[in-house]
């Protein structure tokens, strides 16, 4: 009854003795609470007394003091009791607040009553290891405690909560519990606060906050009180901070004040840290203005030790803290003196993980404030000193990445700071220094393949994987160093500005290229990664920097491209030229994305200047002896004086020194592939543009064209690229190339030609005027500079006159682009006349070559030729055939034609330069460039086909002019190969205009053809040239002989010597030991091979050549290979048919085996790698594997030749030969192999071609079912004449794919082919003689494939069937005895057994087996005894009767069937040795010699 008065008295005078009342009988006498529940619950009635806040405002300020006193002596029993004491004693306490009692008067009593009370349950629950009170202790902490914080800090600004609490005292409550809180000890038994738990709740406050004002508001954005909002929200943070920093310390409140401190740092650190990161919001400068906390901050002898001695999550807080005070105060020297002070105490006292995560965070709450006093210490300078040294090497460990990463961060964070500076100046310098030299060291020791820069320091000693992360550190902290502009500027303004380019070195880094050892491979490539993404990040804040600042962006483009050239022009450098392109594309895309001038000034500068391609050109513009046979394709090239053997000596060695890069590529091979990916990136319009005066560019890649273009056609010509390095990858590179830059011509001629707005005919005659004075390269016209300057680079070429081919090529392609007439182009022939020009001859030459099929029909062109014919009619032989004019071949080339014309006609020699002894050798040398100018220019007017327009007699004269030229004794050999081989050329362009004429000129032609080939040697460049020529001539002659008898008689009386001479020159290629052919040798090869038809079989037989033909099967020449093989096949043909004849008609006992002759024999069993042939086409680089493909299978058809039309005694020969060395194994699966079975899904489909017949002259190895049509005939013909090695094989061969394929494949398209031979041969005319008689007939099905012979003895018939399988033949033929008459059952299936055994063993056809059948019945019936081995009359083996006799018994038997039986049965030798007979050793049950393979078949 007291107890509920208590709770229900509302009188305010009597609370005090009545409260007092109530805790004296709680504390003494608790059991009461019990009793009186008995009657009715206590504890609703204590709820709704906390719930009306104690009823009115005298009771609370009553109660709510001794409200902790009266929970504490509860009775367990009773709250024990109760399910959920805990949530509602505190959810009805908290309720007390709404309620009226509760005013701003005190609201602090309530308050504190509320913190008190749940600290104790708190801290009471926390002695207990009770789920249930554990769970209790965190809803507590969670829920109730938040409800102290939530409206200090989140609602204050709802105003019934505004109107109630006044924020100093609230504040002063919750910093006072908060402290009690963090003092608690598991020690006493009292729970200790969970920081977590407490920061998880603490954390939210802003949030909370925010969330409040966006409810209570529409848009919180334009809220006009936000402001203030936040200010009075952080004004509260800041006071809650202060009173508890304050409290913590009062040696009052704690035994420990440092350790409290402590421990509230760490708390409030993490709230403050987690609220910045998930709001972006940070404590504002109003924490200074506080004056305790500024106390606290100023005691520089607390402050310093705490930063050392404090968690780590304390460190955050505290330094705000302090940079904060810092920044604000208003004396520098003060906070200078600070600063020095924190910074000699953390670098002094703190161990190393401490001193970087104190730097770390002072340094970053500095950068943020932006400090306005100086920060240069000189102990923080040599402390980064020592932190760049254990950034490079092994400073950190593999497992200190934390270490690292702060100190990449205190790095980063020091270049950040310009004013004021907190690196001295020369530190700053030093650590950029060091890290450009790392940076270039690793850039260099990844792209080059000689690094020639030293280690750095501290990576001396270091591995690949530590050198990778220390690149990466650096990385990292140029990163965000980069944040900064200013930073950029000084960087790119500093000794170490070639950081920015090694970055973007770095972007393009692969970490599969990276040559690493085994051990580090996975971390290293990895490391790579991450740096190759580091260096992604850096490169884009640089771009970032310089966008914005034009000068900025002029410098680092600058520097970058710079290096870029660098790298470009450093052989060493690994680099491939795509991969430049890819790095200027990435400049400009990133740099300049826009046309700008910055723009064009990076296109210009990428591809150097023209003197600089000169520099790297000019060892490849001169010729080597071996590149005069050039003549042959490019007939300018035969203009050129041949050097002396010490020029090419050392023009060779001037080409030795050419340093390769990585791919094989020299310098000049780089710059090209690089310019002209360059060009087709930025476009050719744009890159040509008219005012970009880069057409020069175009000229060098034309050069280069040439050069390239020589180097296919002649190997190891150009030495652009090592031929021993990368060759199919760079053949496929330069032949795109050479597409790529005619494409780039076309489209640049295309483009000029549309500006140049003119007809052909004007700007024909323009340019041409232009170029006589000089003014063509000059003019503003596009075009009209682009042909000048080619011109230009003409006139004194003394280094082989490429650019006179190079002009050529452009005067083409113009008169292309411009569709131009013969009378647009007549103008340029003022240039090739004689007396009016002043250029060198191949200048000359080549305008003719370029316009000459145009200029065919003119008549002023006709009219030049004439001119030249006639002058060359007037050169005598000194003039053009002297031994001393040999040297002076297209003298131009150090002495200008026009210079030396135009002196002598005007009599100003300058005798002070030529001294008088040699005026008369100037002039003969005058007199022969003039002759031989004429007979050059005169050669090249010719057209490609055809006659050349000279009138018949003029043409005749001429020819009898040269007639001269070489009459007289030794005046057949001039001494001049270029001048004879001009000579044959002028002869072979004449022959066809005076082919109606005879008389002895044609005798002369023939003589000096004839001196021609016997006293050159192929071998030779300049010999070759001439047998190109003579070759020609001797063609040429050919065909006109067969209109012109004078020419056909001469020609018949020369055959012997002329067939001779053509057969050593074609033998002599067996010489040439190069897996490579060149063009020009090819087309030698070609016309040789050509006229190899002129051999005849005689002189074949007669020489025999079979050695050197077997070479020249694997020629690297198709057309060789394929003469070879005719001229063997001649040889095979006429040796198989002698020796047919000869062993028919020999008598010896043991004649002389005729076999396949050695050297063929080699060859059919030594296939090359098939494989080879998959592989990419090497453009003539590689060894040509196609071709010895090719003589592999010609060898084989050659070997089967040996078959056809042949006598059964030769084939036997020569079938032993090929079974002994078992050769049909090696040609088998190299022909299944190309035709795709069992290696491909899809065998080649035969269904569309004829497989019988193959014409090897037509066949051609570029043709996509050439080879594969050439093997499948040999397959047809090894089943034609060697079917039963062919079925041995497929029946031993254990690939069963290969045996399944192989069946199926021959079942469709040859089995059906051989079947319907074998059967229409029976009904042959002549085979139906030999096999059918009054006695014998023979009928054969094509439905059942199938051949019955019966042979009629009396009034009976004797019959036997051949049944031919589908699969025939590698299935064996079915030999069934239809009807036996007349003969014994072992007789019989003796003469089946060898009439199966014909086309099973011996490789015998189906007529072979059925005469074998008939001699053997007509033999018996005529009484010839059989053989008592293999009971057949006839042998199988040799077609002999039995003429071996046993000397006891007197049975007969083949001699062949004896020698294989005493191989097989030793017990033979000693039948008719003895008394007892032998010979029933000699008669097995059934034979196991001869059929023994029929056996294992059947």
């Amino acid at each position: 009854m007291y107890l509920g008065k208590v709770f229900s008295d509302q009188a305010s005078t009597t609370q005090g003795e009545l409260w007092d009342s109530l805790l004296m009988l709680t504390k003494t006498f608790s059991q009461s609470w019990i009793i009186a529940g008995a009657r009715k619950p206590m504890l609703p009635k204590l709820y709704h007394f906390l719930r009306s806040g104690a009823h009115a405002h005298g009771i609370a300020n009553v109660s709510y003091p001794c409200m902790l006193a009266l929970l504490a002596h509860l009775p367990e029993e009773l709250t024990s009791a109760e399910k959920d004491f805990h949530k509602n004693i505190f959810i009805n306490f908290w309720k007390g607040l709404s309620s009226g009692a509760i005013d701003r008067s005190n609201s602090h009593i309530f308050l504190n009553a509320y913190a008190e009370c749940l600290l104790y349950y708190i801290a009471r629950l926390g002695q207990s290891d009770d789920e249930t009170a554990k769970d209790t202790r965190a809803y507590l902490v969670n829920v109730e405690l938040w409800r102290l914080v939530d409206i200090y800090l989140v609602h204050f600004q709802i105003p019934e909560i505004k109107d109630k609490l006044q924020p100093t005292s609230t504040c002063n409550i919750l910093a006072i519990y908060l402290v009690k809180l963090g003092t608690l000890t598991h020690a006493e038994g009292v729970y200790r606060f969970s920081c977590t738990v407490f920061l998880r709740s603490t954390s939210h406050c802003f949030f909370s906050f925010s969330n409040t004002l966006i409810l209570t508001t529409n848009n919180i954005s334009h809220h006009p009180c936000l402001p203030d909002l936040f200010a009075n929200f952080w004004t509260r943070i800041c006071d809650l901070l202060t009173q508890t920093i304050t409290n913590a310390l009062l040696p009052v409140k704690s035994d420990n004040p440092q350790e409290d401190f402590e421990n509230f740092c760490r708390r409030t650190g993490d709230l403050l840290v987690d609220a910045k990161d998930k709001t972006g919001a940070e404590m504002g400068p109003s924490v200074v203005r506080i004056k305790k906390l500024n106390i606290l901050v100023t005691n520089s002898e607390n402050l310093p030790s705490l930063l050392i001695t404090t968690p780590s999550i304390a460190i955050d807080p505290i330094t705000t803290c302090l940079v904060i005070f810092l920044n604000e105060h208003p004396n520098q020297e003060v906070a200078k003196g600070g600063f020095d002070i924190v910074i000699a105490r953390v670098l002094k006292f703190a161990e190393p993980r401490r001193q970087l995560e104190v730097l770390k965070m002072l340094l970053d709450k500095l950068n943020a404030r932006k400090p306005s006093f100086s920060l240069e210490n000189t102990q923080l300078d040599e402390y980064f000193n020592i932190l760049l040294e254990k950034l490079g090497g092994e400073g950190f460990g593999r497992r200190e990445l934390d270490l690292r990463n702060m100190a990449e961060d205190i790095t980063a964070t020091s270049f950040l700071f310009t004013d004021p500076a907190l690196l001295s100046p020369s530190i700053a310098q030093s650590i950029l220094t060091h890290f450009s030299t790392t940076l270039s060291y690793f850039n260099h020791s990844h792209y080059l393949n000689t690094p020639d820069l030293p280690a750095p320091a501290d990576t001396v000693s270091a591995t690949s994987a530590d050198l990778t992360r220390t690149v990466v550190s650096i990385l990292r902290i140029l990163q965000k160093s980069l944040t900064n502009r200013d930073f950029l500027k000084m960087l790119v303004n500093s000794d170490a500005a070639l950081i920015v380019a090694d970055v973007f070195d770095f972007t393009f880094v692969k970490p599969e290229d990276v040559v690493v050892d085994t051990h580090e491979e996975v971390e290293v490539r990895e490391l790579v990664r991450t740096l190759v993404s580091e260096a992604e990040t850096c490169w884009k804040k640089v771009v970032q920097g310089v966008k914005v600042d034009e000068a900025l962006l002029a410098v680092v483009g600058k520097i970058i491209v710079g290096k870029v050239k660098e790298s470009i022009a450093d052989v060493r450098h690994s680099a491939s030229p795509a991969d430049f392109v890819g790095q200027i594309a990435k400049i400009l895309s990133d740099l300049f994305p826009e046309l700008s001038a910055g723009r064009e000034k990076v296109i210009s500068a990428v591809l150097f200047d023209e003197a600089y391609w000169h520099s790297f050109s000019k060892p490849f513009e001169q010729y080597t002896r071996e590149a005069f046979v050039l003549a042959i394709v490019d007939p300018i090239v035969g203009l050129l004086r041949v050097p002396t053997a010490a020029t090419f000596s050392e023009r060779a060695t001037d080409r030795r020194a050419v340093p390769h890069d990585l791919y094989g590529l020299t310098m000049y091979g780089r710059i090209s592939l690089f310019a002209v990916d360059f060009i087709k990136l930025i476009g050719v319009p744009d890159f040509f543009a008219a005012t970009a005066n880069r057409d020069w560019v175009l000229l060098q890649l034309l050069l280069c064209k040439l050069l390239r273009e020589d180097g296919f056609a002649a190997f190891g010509i150009s030495g652009i690229w090592d031929t021993n390095s990368h060759v199919a990858e760079n053949a496929f590179a330069f032949r795109a190339l050479i597409q790529n830059v005619q494409g780039i011509v076309d489209e640049y001629l295309k483009l000029v030609s549309m500006n140049a707005q003119t007809s052909a005919r004007d700007w024909n005659a323009r340019i041409v005027r232009q170029l006589q004075e000089g003014s063509a390269a000059s003019t503003e016209e596009q075009l009209d500079a682009f042909i000048g300057k080619a011109f230009q680079h003409t006139v004194g070429d003394t280094r082989g006159h490429h650019w006179a081919r190079v002009f050529r090529s452009l005067v083409s392609s113009v008169a292309r682009e411009l569709k131009a007439t013969a009378a647009d182009i007549e103008p340029w022939l003022k240039l090739v006349k004689t007396e009016s020009n002043g250029y060198d001859l191949p200048t000359t030459a080549a305008i003719v070559y370029a316009l000459k099929n145009i200029l065919n029909e003119s008549m002023k062109f006709k009219t030049l030729q004439n001119e030249l014919a006639s002058k060359l009619s007037s050169v005598s032989r000194a003039d053009i055939l002297s031994e001393n004019n040999d040297q002076g071949i297209v003298s131009q080339c150090t002495l200008s034609h026009s210079a030396f014309y135009t002196t002598t006609k005007r009599k100003c020699i300058c005798y002070t330069s030529f001294r008088d002894q040699e005026y008369p050798m100037l002039i003969s040398r005058f007199k022969f460039m003039a002759g031989w100018r004429y007979l050059t220019l005169l050669n090249a007017s010719a057209p490609e086909m055809g006659s050349i327009f000279i009138p018949q007699q003029r043409a005749i004269y001429l020819v009898q002019v040269v007639r001269k030229w070489y009459e007289g004794e030794g005046a057949q050999v001039s001494g001049s190969c270029q001048v004879d081989a001009q000579v044959a050329k002028l002869l072979t362009s004449v022959a066809s205009v005076i082919q109606e004429l005879s008389g002895s000129h044609w005798e002369f032609m023939l003589d000096q053809l004839l001196v021609w080939m016997e006293n050159s040697d192929p071998l030779n460049s300049e010999d070759l040239v001439l047998l190109n020529e003579s070759m020609k001539l001797f063609a040429e002659l050919r065909d006109l002989a067969e209109i012109n008898d004078d020419i056909g008689a001469s020609l018949d009386t020369r055959k012997p010597r002329l067939s001779e001479v053509t057969l050593v020159l074609l033998l002599k290629e067996t010489k040439f030991e190069d897996s490579k052919v060149s063009k020009p040798r090819a087309e030698y090869e070609e016309l040789l091979s050509q006229l190899a038809d002129f051999i005849p079989e005689s002189l074949l037989q007669n020489k025999q050549p079979i050695k050197e033909l077997c070479e020249l099967l694997n020629a690297p020449t198709e057309a060789i290979q394929k003469c070879a093989f005719a001229l063997f096949q001649t040889i095979v043909k006429g040796t198989v048919r002698d020796l047919s004849v000869k062993l028919e008609f020999t008598v010896t006992e043991e004649p002389t085996e005729p076999k396949v002759a050695e050297p063929l024999f080699e060859n059919i069993n030594h296939p090359p790698d098939l494989n080879a042939l998959d592989a990419p086409e090497s453009a003539h680089v590689e060894e040509a594997v196609e071709y010895r493909v090719l003589g592999f299978l010609l060898s084989w058809m050659l070997l089967f030749d040996h078959f056809e039309e042949t006598t059964f005694k030769l084939k036997e020969h020569y079938v032993a030969q090929v079974k002994e060395a078992n050769s049909i194994a090696v040609l088998l699966p190299f022909l299944f192999q190309i035709l795709g079975l069992g290696h491909a899904a899809t065998p080649f489909d035969l269904s569309k071609w004829e497989i019988t017949q193959l014409d090897v002259q037509s066949f051609d190895t570029a043709s996509d079912v050439g080879f594969s049509l050439l093997a499948s005939h040999l397959y047809y013909r090894a089943l034609k004449h060697l079917p039963s090695f062919v079925r041995i094989w497929w029946a031993e061969c254990k690939n069963r794919p290969l045996i399944i394929a192989v069946e199926s494949y021959t079942e469709k398209f040859f089995s059906s082919l051989i079947i319907a031979q074998e059967l229409a041969s029976i009904t042959r005319p002549e085979v139906k003689t030999q096999l059918e008689d009054e006695t014998m007939t023979v009928k054969t099905s094509r439905v059942t494939n199938e051949v019955t012979a019966s042979y009629k003895i009396d009034e009976q018939t004797m019959e036997m069937a051949i049944r031919l399988p589908a699969n025939f033949p590698l299935r064996q033929v079915d030999v069934e005895g239809l009807q036996r008459v007349g003969v014994p059952e072992g007789k019989w299936r003796g003469w089946l057994l060898a009439t199966s055994a014909i086309i099973a063993v011996q490789n015998g056809d189906i007529v072979d087996a059925l005469l074998l059948f008939k001699r053997n019945a007509k033999l018996h019936f005529e009484g010839v005894e059989d053989c008592t081995i293999c009971y057949s009359i006839i042998s199988i083996q040799d077609r002999s009767l039995p003429n071996k006799q046993c000397q006891t018994c007197k049975n007969r038997f083949h001699a062949s069937c004896f020698g294989s039986e005493l191989r097989t049965n030793p017990a033979a030798r000693f039948a008719g040795r003895h008394s007892d007979c032998g010979c029933h050793a000699l008669k097995p049950r059934i034979n196991t010699c001869v059929f023994r393979p029929i056996l294992t078949y059947l």
